[in-house]
């Protein structure tokens, strides 16, 4: 098990949402680079502006050229702060939702069905069929269960029953 000992993650609001954020500079981005940190400190205040916390800016090597982490109230209000640093055409953006463990351990509770693999699958083709309908004349395709030697496109494991909820 990992152990998170990240400032940022410790000390996140609870009521605010956490975005990670990777950068690629674009052509204009790379030109200007020797004012990337000025741009990040201008990002910085304009957050601020519109309530948003950047927690962290890194510049990095590899696939990316940077990541933001940043804190703020909804979906909304990042991605406002998203396509005002997308507008200045200095990078494209990646950005995912991220949740602390508290924020997982409440989600978990919610799932309601306990599943237990059996060991077993079952192995599903498509076909095409005619529905039948006056409605729609149309072809969609079916699951059919097939086996291995059938030229398999879909593996389904065979779940036990649901375990019943507390």
């Amino acid at each position: 098990m990992t152990d998170f000992k990240s400032p940022t993650l410790l000390t996140g609001d609870s009521s605010r949402a956490t975005f990670i954020t990777t950068i690629k500079f674009t052509q204009q981005g790379i030109k200007s680079i020797d004012e990337s940190t000025q741009r990040a400190a201008a990002l910085k205040a304009d957050g601020k502006k519109l309530g948003v916390k950047i927690t962290d800016i890194y510049w990095t090597l590899g696939d990316h050229d940077g990541v933001l982490i940043f804190e703020a109230a909804d979906d909304e209000t990042a991605t406002t702060l998203l396509l005002n640093l997308g507008a200045a055409e200095n990078v494209h953006t990646t950005t995912c939702r991220a949740f602390t463990a508290a924020e997982m351990d409440t989600i978990v509770a919610k799932v309601h069905v306990e599943w237990e693999w059996t060991g077993r699958c079952r192995y599903l083709r498509w076909e095409a069929s005619d529905r039948g309908n006056e409605e729609s004349q149309s072809d969609m395709l079916t699951p059919v269960v097939g086996s291995k030697a059938d030229g398999v496109h879909l593996v389904v494991p065979v779940p036990r029953a649901p375990k019943k909820s507390k």
